[in-house]
């Protein structure tokens, strides 16, 4: 018996090919008991939402809301499959593109379609990712082969993507947040009152961060929260403040988190996770890890 979760790659080369193949999943799938999500680029999305035209189970949404990173793309799935599923949809099938240009930051999108199969694998979801021949690094396909069940559309063109090493494990894990090799601007040693540790960031800042600010305090205030409800009672924390943002280091010495996908991890009634998922939504990046010898070590960077 197949798994209720599907995990498609969609190759294709050049937009047209690609508003080809949208218009006739959409099509296929604009039942009544299947709502159908489309987050493409301008170009493809309005090229299918002509040729489809307009349904009542199909949903348009600008590429921007979704791939800005990936907790946000993880954050309008989670959203999108509890609204259809209230609304009485049997499943969901949605439909994204994901845009690989050979820089770290693949890595982090790499990761996210690594946590997809393990959050929904029991969801009855078709989640079709876009993958562009004419501008995908060859490593790419090595992992998108790791993350996704089956290759579909202009598989046939796969060949002409060029050689790759193969997809280095790395990538399929989440991405350190490097720290700044200078002494930190602030450091809190066994803080167990999330304001006094908001009250020490502000102090540390100073004035010329505004809103980056705002949300710095409040990963602060969510991850000591966290510290001091699971693990042990207390926190360590520093801060570095630069120009371009604020990075700021969480550490407890409770039992550790043992599940390096939490942060992408939706909140789960009841309720569990949403301190780590709220800071991971304020953040711009964030990493979890394991404090030696024993512990948790929550980076944030809020750019």
């Amino acid at each position: 018996m197949s798994s209720p979760l599907q995990h498609v790659a969609l190759v294709y080369e050049g937009a047209d090919a690609a508003v080809e193949h949208v218009t006739e999943l959409v099509e296929r799938d604009r039942t009544g008991d299947v709502a159908v999500l489309v987050c493409l680029p301008n170009v493809i999305a309005t090229a299918v939402a002509r040729r489809a035209g307009v349904h009542d189970g199909v949903t348009f949404l600008p590429a921007d809301r979704r791939d800005a990173r990936p907790v946000d793309a993880m954050h309008l799935l989670w959203r999108f499959l509890q609204d259809a599923f209230a609304q009485g949809a049997r499943r969901v099938h949605t439909i994204g593109a994901i845009e690989l240009d050979g820089s770290a930051a693949d890595g982090d999108w790499h990761w996210y379609e690594r946590v997809v199969n393990d959050v929904y694998a029991d969801t009855p979801l078709t989640a079709t990712c876009l993958v562009d021949l004419q501008r995908v690094p060859p490593a790419a396909i090595d992992c998108l082969q790791a993350t996704h069940e089956a290759f579909v559309g202009d598989t046939g063109s796969l060949d002409a993507v060029g050689a790759s090493s193969g997809c280095d494990e790395s990538s399929l894990l989440p991405r350190r947040i490097e720290l700044p090799e200078r002494t930190a601007d602030m450091v809190l040693l066994g803080i167990d009152r999330p304001a006094a540790a908001r009250r020490a960031l502000r102090d540390a800042v100073g004035g010329g961060h505004g809103e980056r600010l705002s949300r710095a305090e409040l990963v602060v205030s969510e991850l000591v929260t966290n510290s001091i409800l699971h693990g042990g009672g207390h926190a360590d924390v520093r801060c570095w403040a630069d120009a371009d943002g604020i990075t700021v280091e969480i550490a407890d010495d409770g039992p550790g988190i043992a599940d390096l996908m939490a942060p992408l991890r939706p909140p789960s009634l009841p309720e569990r996770g949403a301190g780590l998922w709220t800071a991971n939504l304020e953040a711009t990046r964030l990493h979890v890890g394991h404090r030696v010898p024993h512990g948790t070590v929550v980076t944030a960077r809020i750019d």
